[in-house]
């Protein structure tokens, strides 16, 4: 799993997406292995990277769906807010800035950008 996670990795760096996905897909590292969140996530970036913007959100969201981690979560989230940009879905997106802006406590230094990315994401939602 490991190696494939490293091959998928390097194949991203020298923009390879379809065989990093191959890597990973070959290697069937199954979502709730320990280095599955890893794997959810390399699919996702290497989606994205081919341009697979819908499931490239689908992968981040599986990620924020099973990570226990609050940080990653909101990294997840807020990737899939961005793939949701990237398709015009500017409600969706600000509808995972609001998930994001709900697990954050009124002091947070990060609060801002999210409030600025909700109210940009409502803005182009109409």
């Amino acid at each position: 799993g490991e190696a494939a996670l490293l091959l998928g990795e390097l194949y991203l760096e020298s923009e390879q997406p379809d065989l990093a996905l191959r890597a990973l897909t070959d290697a069937g590292i199954d979502p709730s292995d320990p280095l599955g969140p890893q794997a959810v996530r390399l699919e996702a970036r290497a989606h994205e990277a081919a341009g697979d913007y819908a499931a490239a959100e689908n992968s981040y969201l599986t990620v924020a769906d099973q990570t226990e981690m609050s940080f990653e979560r909101r990294e997840a989230w807020a990737d899939a807010a961005r793939m949701r940009e990237l398709q015009g879905d500017w409600s969706g997106a600000a509808t995972l800035y609001g998930q994001i802006l709900s697990g954050l406590e009124d002091d947070d230094p990060s609060r801002g950008l999210y409030e600025m990315r909700r109210e940009e994401a409502r803005m182009h939602a109409g």
